[in-house]
């Protein structure tokens, strides 16, 4: 997902610094940036969960007239939330809660001094409402949606626009991993790719507090928050995964990774 949003915004022209945990891919998404777009591309190669990573970034965009902040890494398993282990837990709090906070506050600052710029947390649809055997991941991207929401109203006077983004299904290899036969690139009903994502994404920025691609899950969740009442809808949803979940073996469902990306 970051390296779609890389290539979007140096589509428009703007230098970049990037961070991810595969120093190899991310030096060579960087030379094919620059050579491509005529951008400057910046690299800091670390796991975002390490706190000392995000220092790095930091120090790296010191000298940087940053307008654009786009927090789009993501962790987080699917299956009974008592059957998880705590580490891997707490490692989607640090990535999905952590991560988007210090960037938020740190890069908001300076955005906020600009007096103009915009900033992007990804969400997931499972943050509306109660997401059974996704409890965990659910709870951390709620953090995000309310989070840039929440920014959006009180960074907008300063001619920042802030926004929660919410793509829905997505052609990642993380998404990969639980549907084993899709393809890398490969167009599904119902599925978008990460290049649609981030080109939504920068499209929607100053439109207003969130915004939401996927018109189909879009009405679902309408339809879940506004009609049903919240028992019914996380029983809907739990219900729902549950099927999914299912070893057709008869055994009970292990956690398995939902996501992994940028981190």
């Amino acid at each position: 997902m970051g390296a779609a949003f890389a290539e979007e915004l140096a589509g428009c022209g703007s230098s970049l610094c990037l961070v991810d945990r595969q120093a190899d891919k991310l030096a060579a998404t960087a030379k094919r940036l620059e050579n491509e777009y005529g951008v400057s591309v910046r690299t800091v190669s670390g796991d975002l969960s390490v706190p000392d990573t995000l220092e790095a970034l930091f120090r790296e965009t010191q000298d940087l007239d940053v307008g654009m902040v786009v927090s789009c890494a993501a962790f987080g398993q699917v299956g009974p939330f008592l059957d998880a282990n705590e580490s891997d837990l707490l490692l989607a709090v640090d990535v999905n809660v952590r991560v988007p906070l210090r960037l938020a506050h740190h890069y908001g600052r300076s955005l906020k001094a600009r007096g103009r710029g915009g900033m992007v947390l990804l969400a997931s649809d499972a943050a509306y409402h109660g997401s059974p055997f996704c409890a965990n991941y659910a709870a951390t991207k709620s953090f995000s949606l309310v989070l840039g929401e929440s920014l959006w109203y009180e960074l907008r006077s300063a001619g920042v626009d802030v926004m929660s983004f919410v793509p829905g299904p997505t052609n990642t290899p993380g998404f990969r991993r639980a549907s084993p036969k899709l393809k890398e690139g490969q167009r599904v009903p119902g599925v978008m790719l990460p290049s649609e994502v981030a080109a939504a994404a920068i499209e929607s920025l100053g439109a207003g507090p969130s915004a939401r691609p996927n018109r189909r899950l879009a009405a679902e969740t309408f339809f879940a928050t506004r009609v049903l009442d919240r028992k019914r809808a996380v029983t809907r949803m739990g219900d729902r995964l549950s099927v999914a979940l299912r070893p057709t073996d008869g055994r009970n469902a292990t956690p398995r990774a939902k996501d992994e990306e940028n981190r």
